[in-house]
Parts: C-alpha cells; sequence; structure tokens
C-alpha cells in the first residue's frame, strides 16, 4: 500500500488527520515536522503514527500533504512523480477528489410492463456452506478535537474504556509525593487520598488512574496523554513562578506586605476563603482576610488554643501553615481538587528564599 506523508503541516491544517482511511496501516502513515514540539507531531504520536524530525527518503507511489506543495522539500517527491496536494486536497485515501455519484435515471413516462410469470423451481437440498468470516474491524482513531487538548483526549480515553458518561479521574503526584487529581470527566473528585489504578512511571513524577474498578485501560495513549499534561503543567508554572517570586512576605506589623500576600495567594490558589494571622505574644491577632462574606471590623485577636481548635482541628474544614516565622494562614479550599499541588508550589516558589 502505498505512504501518506504529511510535511510541516501547521496547527490550523490538523484536520487532515481526521481524513485519514482508518484501514490503513499506522506504519504506511509518516508525519514529518521541523519543529519536534508541532501540534501535528504530538497528535500524531498520541493516534500511533510514525513521525520524524528527518525527512523521508521520497518514493514514487507516495501521497504527499503539505502545506506549500511548491516548497523544496516536495521537489524530490514531484521528480519521482509522487502526488501532492494540499490539507484542503485531501478528501479521501489517495489525496484526489472523491468521484460524483452517477446522476439517477429520468422517470419514464411511459407505464411499468406487467411483471413476467416465472416458474418455480425445485432445487436440491445442499449442506449450507459455512458462514464468511468477517474481516476485522479497523482500528479506533479519535475525532481531531479528541487530541487539543490533555483533558479532551483523557475524556475521550475514558469514554473508549468506561463507556459514555462514567466518571473517571488521573491523578498526578508532582514529582513531589503527594498524590492530587489533575483531570477528570464527570464530578470533580475530592482532594486528599490516594488513587487505586496501577502508577505509571514518568520523568515528571507518577500517574494513577482514580478507582474505576477492574476496567483495563490502554496504557501508552494514557501514558502519553499523561506526559503531555506534564509537560504543558510545568512549562505554564515556569512562568508563575517568576512572578510570585516577587511577592514581598509579609512582614510583622507591616499592613501593606499583609494585604498584597493576601491577594496575590487567594489569586493563585483559588481558594474560597483564606485568613493571614501575627502572633505578638499573647495570641494571634487577624491581619487579613479573603473571601466572600468575610470581612475585618476592628480587631480581633485569638488566644493560641482558641485559634487551634478553632481553624486546625481535625474535620473543621480549614488548611493551616506557616508562611513564616510568627505568621500562621488558613485556607478554606474552592471546589478544584488542585489546590493541594499548588499550594506546595506557592510554598516552594514564596518561602523558599
Amino acid at each position: 500500500m502505498s505512504r501518506l506523508v504529511l510535511l510541516n503541516l501547521s496547527d490550523s491544517q490538523v484536520d487532515v488527520l481526521s481524513r485519514i482511511e482508518p484501514a490503513k496501516p499506522k506504519s504506511d502513515v509518516l508525519v514529518f515536522h521541523e519543529n519536534p514540539d508541532a501540534l501535528v507531531i504530538r497528535l500524531a504520536r498520541l493516534a500511533e503514527w510514525t513521525t520524524s524530525g528527518t525527512l523521508p527518503e521520497p518514493r514514487s507511489d507516495d501521497t504527499v500533504v503539505t502545506s506549500d506543495p511548491e516548497s523544496p522539500l516536495v521537489g524530490s517527491w514531484r521528480r519521482l512523480g509522487a502526488a501532492v496536494t494540499t490539507p484542503d486536497g485531501y478528501e479521501t485515501g489517495n489525496g484526489s477528489a472523491p468521484s460524483a455519484p452517477a446522476p439517477a435515471p429520468a422517470p419514464s413516462a411511459a407505464p411499468s410492463p406487467p411483471p413476467v410469470a416465472v416458474a418455480p423451481q425445485v432445487l436440491p437440498v445442499a449442506t449450507p456452506a459455512p458462514a464468511p468470516v468477517a474481516a476485522p474491524a479497523p482500528a479506533l482513531r479519535p475525532p481531531v478535537d479528541a487530541l487539543t487538548s490533555p483533558e479532551s483526549s483523557f475524556a475521550y480515553l475514558a469514554e473508549q474504556t468506561l463507556g459514555a458518561g462514567a466518571a473517571a479521574s488521573l491523578w498526578w503526584d508532582g514529582d513531589r509525593g503527594s498524590w492530587a487529581p489533575c483531570m477528570w470527566t464527570g464530578n470533580a473528585p475530592a482532594s486528599g487520598g490516594a488513587p487505586q489504578g496501577p502508577v505509571i512511571e514518568t520523568e515528571w513524577g507518577k500517574f494513577s488512574i482514580g478507582d474505576s474498578g477492574s476496567a483495563a485501560w490502554n496504557a501508552a495513549a494514557l501514558r502519553r496523554v499523561a506526559e503531555d499534561y506534564a509537560l504543558r503543567d510545568l512549562m505554564r508554572w515556569q512562568r508563575t513562578a517568576a512572578d510570585l517570586a516577587g511577592i514581598p512576605r509579609p512582614s510583622p506589623g507591616d499592613a501593606v506586605s499583609h494585604s498584597g500576600w493576601l491577594q496575590r495567594a487567594a489569586d493563585y490558589l483559588g481558594v474560597d476563603a483564606l485568613f493571614l494571622w501575627e502572633g505578638d505574644g499573647s495570641g494571634w491577632l487577624l491581619r487579613g482576610v479573603f473571601g466572600e462574606g468575610f470581612s475585618i471590623q476592628g480587631e480581633l485577636r485569638f488566644p493560641d488554643a482558641v485559634l487551634t481548635a478553632s481553624f486546625e482541628s481535625e474535620g473543621c474544614g480549614w488548611y493551616a501553615w506557616a508562611p513564616r516565622d510568627g505568621f500562621r494562614a488558613h485556607l478554606r479550599p474552592g471546589a478544584d481538587p488542585r489546590w493541594t499541588l499548588r499550594l506546595d508550589r506557592f510554598r516552594q516558589a514564596t518561602e523558599d528564599r
């Protein structure tokens, strides 16, 4: 079978992947791009087609799909007489436009002739022939809209594994040894605890599926989705960490530093409420609050035992930590269960200096 070669397709042209013949062997689809991180390369890897940053050896029976048919890259294919087309021109498996259906015959005005009687025939009884063996169904290939983000890819894998509408979650330890859900379908899972599925080891930490019974996931596809998520998330975090590193830490008696730290922390963590307390030797003075329905009226001071019982007892719904010596912070998580990972990163960016 002839090969299909995709050359340097832009991000806006990746929909051509959805028009590749389902029955075409994966080894006969070659995807080349000079940028190894191009969207078409990442999508092709997820669909298990061959990808390369090295131009393949041209063959005369190749069909080449490229953004620029006049590019020097396709010159060697043209000299061999290979078919060259653009993504818009690739409609069928061979790069040519599909044939138009033959027009229906015009109705005849003459009445139909009466049916011709056929004498019945007596046929000999024969042993039934064995039923033909059905050809294997072509491998399922995800639609393009399922390949545009790790979240949509995970949703597609969950539907193929568990069925439409089933709830599933993928957990990540963020390369820090503490689990948090990173992607899910249906309602967001509760934070805390740990996943129940087998662990997938990657260069960027461990991943695992939340409790989904004994369902058998496609481990290779799940690993690619997990790695794609980790790479995108870590790239975003690198930019955010540099910005958070410039936040002044709360200083004793400095109201400006209190309010500035509180607002930035609440924005990044995505919490429902956040309190900042400063110790003064006789107790803890509330220095700032964030959250709907919360405000400071005058001075609020709690003895240490009362503060601990109110905000740090088991099951109280608050999480406590010390952003620096002499200060305590209490947050009430929002609906996003990834707050535990965000808090670890926030502390790393603002406290480890």
